[in-house]
């Protein structure tokens, strides 16, 4: 009777404080496509005005590559519970940009994959989950608004803002 009842206690500390394995939903890496009615150099700096404030890893005009660093942040969709505490988990992500001049020009065509993990078990692990899209979308809605001000701009006789290529200020290029 006792190793019975030792036997229930023991299996009741083991699973009562483990968290549920977080496996991704669908695909993990499906990038995101854009089409833009702008050709390849106006979509390009309005994408380069987008993400000029994330870290740049790797930025190549004649491939249409622009890539980040990994950026941390803290997740509200994934938590952790600890003391009946819940505590956001820690996260990182970085992106892949591919700007691309469509055959029927002056369209382009932009996709933006966003490799996302989140923090494992062990300190310095992370494991890949999949994207919900906000980002994308996001970056997506900037790089059109971005074309329609320059687009308002030029109408009235002004020039657009000019635009820091981070490519000229010695980022390496990934053709290198």
């Amino acid at each position: 009777m006792k190793k019975i009842i030792f036997l229930f206690i023991g299996i009741i500390f083991i699973t009562g404080c483990g968290t549920p394995s977080r496996k991704p939903e669908g695909p993990i890496l499906k990038p995101s496509v854009m089409l833009t009615d702008a050709d390849f150099r106006e979509t390009w700096f309005a994408t380069i005005a987008t993400v000029k404030k994330f870290p740049l890893k790797a930025v190549d005009k004649n491939s249409g590559l622009i890539e980040t660093d990994w950026i941390n942040y803290h997740s509200d969709l994934y938590t952790d519970t600890f003391g009946g505490d819940t505590v956001p988990e820690e996260g990182r992500f970085r992106l892949r940009i591919h700007v691309v001049e469509k055959f029927d020009a002056p369209k382009t065509r932009i996709s933006i994959t966003k490799y996302d993990q989140l923090s494992g078990f062990l300190p310095n692990t992370y494991m890949d989950v999949a994207s919900n899209g906000v980002t994308e979308a996001t970056l997506q809605y900037r790089i059109k608004r971005q074309i329609e001000m320059n687009r308002r701009l030029q109408s009235k006789g002004m020039r657009p803002l000019p635009i820091r290529v981070p490519e000229l200020e010695g980022l390496p290029s990934t053709t290198d």
